[in-house]
């Protein structure tokens, strides 16, 4: 009899998902976004010079509510994957449909400076222009 019950609910939840509280409840939990990349030696000192210039953009981007951490991570020792940039988010909503541009937008309230901003984001592009990467989305096995 419960086996009979079972099937039905099992076959519903494949088909048409979890019931949207469930969903709800799912996507209040911190999301991270990990990317990976192979930047070439040479360009690793100005990422850590790049790291550290703006520390006002992770407090005004956690006070706004766009993420809860931003790290950037480079190997001591290991292989070719040597950098990694974690980013973490309140929830799978944030990561999955952000304000549109709320980097840019961020970024324009603490360095006001249009050139200044150019100047960095030409940096970072050069850091990372023709690596290789990968990116990965984790959330906790447990909430």
């Amino acid at each position: 009899m419960i086996r009979s019950k079972l099937l039905p609910c099992a076959v519903a939840l494949v088909v048409f998902g979890a019931p949207p509280v469930l969903r709800a409840q799912q996507a209040q939990f911190a999301v991270v976004h990990s990317t990976q990349y192979q930047v070439p030696w040479e360009r690793v000192d100005s990422l850590r010079k790049l790291s550290v210039m703006y520390p006002r953009y992770l407090e005004k981007a956690k006070e706004l509510g766009h993420i809860l951490d931003y790290q950037v991570w480079i190997h001591l020792q290991g292989d070719e994957w040597n950098v990694v940039v974690t980013t973490v988010y309140p929830s799978w909503q944030k990561w999955a449909n952000p304000e549109s541009g709320w980097g840019e937008k961020v970024f324009a309230m603490i360095e006001p400076d249009s050139t200044r901003r150019a100047a960095y984001n030409a940096g970072a592009t050069w850091v990372y222009r023709g690596t290789i990467h990968r990116d990965n989305i984790f959330r906790r096995a447990t909430p």
